[in-house]
């Protein structure tokens, strides 16, 4: 979800760039404003997978590192990990007291 918004907005400052005919002012603003983001939604990805953070480093690999990291980020999530219980696939049994579970 992420990265549709992350998608529509790049759009949204390009056409904005275009017509005003400046350089790209707004994209510069768009990625910096997003960087910070965009990195704990990969990190937040890879700790559903099971692997560190660390491994986002990978993506600077020329060429076989992005690949790399695309496969990674598209596996499915594993069960409860190290860096937690799985959202995905949540425990039936578990006890959420902001859940109000009467009908």
């Amino acid at each position: 979800m992420f990265n549709l918004f992350y998608g529509i907005f790049y759009i949204l400052a390009t056409v904005i760039d275009y017509f005003a005919g400046t350089a790209p002012i707004f994209i510069l603003l768009l990625a910096l404003g997003l960087l910070l983001p965009a990195l704990a939604v990969t990190v937040r990805r890879l700790h559903d997978i099971g692997k560190s953070g660390w491994w986002y480093f990978i993506s600077w690999v020329p060429l076989a590192g992005g690949i790399i990291l695309l496969v990674f980020l598209c596996l499915d999530s594993v069960g409860d990990n190290q860096y937690g219980p799985n959202p995905k696939y949540p425990d039936p049994n578990s006890y959420n007291p902001n859940v109000n579970n009467t009908f």
